[in-house]
């Protein structure tokens, strides 16, 4: 069956959301199916995002269904008005919105709504988005809801906790001579550092998280809540000069990370099945993942014999109770010794390092992570044993391991977490840098490992489980996610990369062999992503560069015996311009050659042209030699 662009791009059939830019003198905005991004005066982004939110009692997003709606353009302002509908399993919720904008500067977003019935929900209502750049590392000025004002520097270091509860207003200037304040109606607000999760922002919220959830808003009860922007002041004239695109080799970075593969015992028969081909990938370790709760004898048989296929070496991530971890490891001990496994490294959480849960608590009657560290180096002494979390970087950043006993810190990440768009997905890339720099603060002299992760979320910190897609849509908390099998993953996989070499990080996990994670299909075609890691894979210890490069553009390399070897991506739905400083040897995965690629293990290793400049089409991910 002949795949449509969309499926070649995303994996899905689904269009993208699309953006609609409105305009009014100096403001601006871009309108995304009810909700607005990029406020931008004089072209300067002044706020990320203001969504009028519908979350279920999982934290999935409601998806509304819009009707009646007018967008009115005037001299001087614009007005945008319409009904939605958010409907589930768990009930509907109505609301009316009305946004307004002026050539001022001023921007007002209300809403109001009810639900016929008792409403069960985490969260309903507004949430403004601050972008990092103009914010990080900056004053801004709040107002709270008794009317006391404060200063906050706003963090750095990604914050584990709220920097900032009970607000009114934040006022903040995000370049000289530009002052904005944003005002917020209906209840009180507070701010997370989203960077916890990867998102590119910070995020102030309604309904403080110290309030009972999931919560039940009462039929027919009406939810009033208003957002007001007001933009003041006059933009400096830049005067540095336009940044060139040309993509430069500058330095080194120091040696390329090696590279892991996830395993879980569940998919050890069939990533058994497919040895020949993920044997191409020249990846050379394993991540498996053990849960001592659920797993026994049968699952590590399928392990051993999976692994048997493989010269590879094999890191588990062990999962206990946490309330007798030496007993609870001595069975896992007992079957790796009857296998004749003999673990590279062994990392062993608790459960409750699974879940989100506040910073420094540790549940009565459990062992502390020390302990843990401390019973598996004694179980495990020839062994390297690490601490961390197989959860995300905002579980790590709550309860970071205190670095006794361990020998190497993890982390695992999730794209879609609080948005699914495609836009939202690649965002989160510019917070990586961030996060390993906090990682490093955090765990000082430590090697630092990401666990498996994907654009996909593997494992749910914040719910019961993670959310089933069976119709393959973009859709947060999800452990598929479509655009795995896309040209999309494969340049995410690229800027990922790319910031885990800047950040030098030691072991990065970024597929499984198969499944959701996989970078073969079911049928065996091979994903895009196959031939990224493939090509990152061959730089493993080799000295990785430094390299310079456009905007919309992600780019690793290394350097091989005689050459220099660049992988470069394009991270937009729209055609970006590489220029070079000579004619290159190139080779390209896009649309045009998905099909080939996908029956060809090698496809990239061969020099299809030269070129001076070439221009990559949506998200295509080109392979330079120079």
């Amino acid at each position: 069956m002949r795949l449509t662009l969309n499926q070649t791009l995303y994996g899905t059939a689904q269009a993208p959301q699309s953006l609609k830019k409105i305009t009014t003198g100096p403001l601006s905005f871009m309108w995304e199916g009810g909700n607005i991004r990029y406020v931008r005066f004089h072209g300067v982004e002044v706020l990320r995002a203001i969504s009028f939110l519908v979350r279920d009692t999982k934290w999935g997003t409601y998806a509304p269904q819009l009707n009646g709606l007018k967008i009115k353009r005037y001299a001087k302002k614009v007005s945008i008005s319409y009904q939605a509908v958010c409907s589930g399993e768990e009930g509907s919720f109505e609301y009316q919105a009305k946004i307004e904008g002026t050539a001022n500067g001023k921007l007002l977003f209300s809403a109001t709504g009810s639900s016929a019935k008792d409403f069960p929900t985490n969260r309903v209502g507004f949430v403004v988005l601050h972008p990092l750049e103009g914010v990080v590392g900056k004053q801004v000025m709040l107002e709270h809801t008794d009317s006391q004002k404060s200063k906050l520097k706003m963090p750095q270091q990604i914050s584990a906790d709220q920097p900032a509860f009970n607000l009114r207003a934040i006022a903040h200037s995000p370049v000289p001579g530009l002052k904005v304040s944003v005002e917020m109606n209906g209840d009180a607000y507070e701010m997370e550092d989203q960077r916890n999760w990867s998102d590119a922002s910070f995020k102030t919220y309604v309904r403080p998280l110290s309030k009972p959830r999931p919560f039940v808003i009462p039929a027919q009860e009406i939810l009033e809540q208003l957002i007001s922007v007001n933009i003041a002041g006059e933009v400096e004239t830049a005067t540095s000069s336009k940044k060139k695109d040309d993509l430069t080799v500058t330095g080194s970075r120091g040696k390329f990370p090696e590279l892991s593969l996830g395993l879980d015992p569940e998919d050890a028969k069939t990533t058994q099945f497919n040895a020949a081909i993920l044997l191409e990938l020249g990846i050379s370790h394993f991540v498996v993942r053990y849960d001592t709760r659920t797993h026994h004898a049968e699952e590590m048989r399928d392990i051993a014999s999976c692994l048997a296929n493989f010269d590879a070496h094999a890191h588990f991530e062990v999962i206990v109770l946490g309330l007798n971890p030496e007993n609870e490891l001595s069975e896992f001990k007992a079957a790796l010794q009857f296998h004749n496994i003999k673990p590279a490294s062994i990392v062993v959480s608790p459960q409750r390092d699974l879940k989100t849960r506040p910073s420094g608590h540790l549940p009565e009657g459990e062992a502390s992570s020390v302990d843990i560290a401390q019973i598996a180096r004694i179980q495990f002494p020839t062994t390297q044993i690490g601490g961390g979390t197989f959860a995300l970087f905002t579980e790590f950043n709550r309860n970071p391991p205190s670095g006794e006993g361990i020998d190497f810190v993890t982390h695992a990440t999730c794209a879609i977490v609080h948005a699914a768009d495609d836009i939202s997905v690649m965002e989160t890339l510019t917070a990586l840098d961030d996060i390993a720099k906090s990682v490093r603060k955090l765990a000082r002299r430590k090697s630092y490992r990401i666990s498996p992760s994907a654009i996909a979320m593997r494992h749910n910190p914040y719910g019961a489980s993670t959310a089933a897609n069976p119709h393959r849509q973009r859709l947060t908390l999800a452990l598929m996610d479509p655009r795995q099998s896309g040209l999309f993953a494969a340049a995410w996989a690229v800027g990922y990369l790319a910031a885990m070499v800047r950040n030098k990080v030691d072991m990065v996990g970024l597929a499984h062999g198969v499944g959701d994670f996989g970078v073969i299909e079911a049928n065996g075609a091979l994903r895009p992503i196959f031939h990224v890691l493939r090509g990152a894979a061959c730089g493993v210890g080799k000295r990785a560069l430094a390299i310079s490069h456009g905007s919309g553009l992600a780019a690793f390399g290394y350097q091989d015996v005689s050459h220099q070897i660049l992988w470069v991506a394009n991270l937009t739905a729209q055609p970006q311009t590489v220029s070079l400083k000579k004619q290159t040897k190139f080779s390209e995965l896009s649309a045009k050659t998905f099909t080939k690629a996908a029956n060809n293990a090698a496809f990239m290793d061969t020099v299809t042209a030269k070129a001076k400049s070439i221009t990559l089409s949506a998200y295509a991910v080109t392979r330079f030699v120079l």
